[in-house]
């Protein structure tokens, strides 16, 4: 079995994050060989995205980020917090304003 630790950095956008995450789950859901997990760091976002994945998609690992961390520093926390839960087969760097289509992915 294929271990995938797909990775997010999302500051602010979270309607964006949680239809990406909608999509993903949809995406994945027919790879029985491939076992998911998503580590999401939620840059300090005022609207409430970090909580609003907790609540819709409690498998998420949602990390707090600094609110300095940008997009890159962000997939390094991710990377980081990932790492220490693995090891993975693979890893995939994701933005949360990517679509996704199931039949593609």
């Amino acid at each position: 079995m294929s271990k995938v630790a797909i990775l997010v950095a999302c500051y602010n956008r979270k309607a964006m994050t949680l239809r990406l995450l909608a999509r993903l789950r949809d995406a994945t859901s027919g790879w029985a060989d491939h076992d998911f997990s998503v580590f999401l760091v939620d840059d300090k976002s005022p609207d409430g995205t970090g909580d609003a994945v907790r609540s819709a998609f409690p498998a998420v690992t949602v990390i707090e980020g600094t609110g300095n961390l940008f997009w890159n520093r962000g997939m390094c926390v991710a990377y980081a917090a990932a790492a220490a839960r693995g090891p993975w087969s693979h890893y995939l760097l994701i933005n949360d304003d990517l679509d996704l289509f199931p039949e593609e992915f």
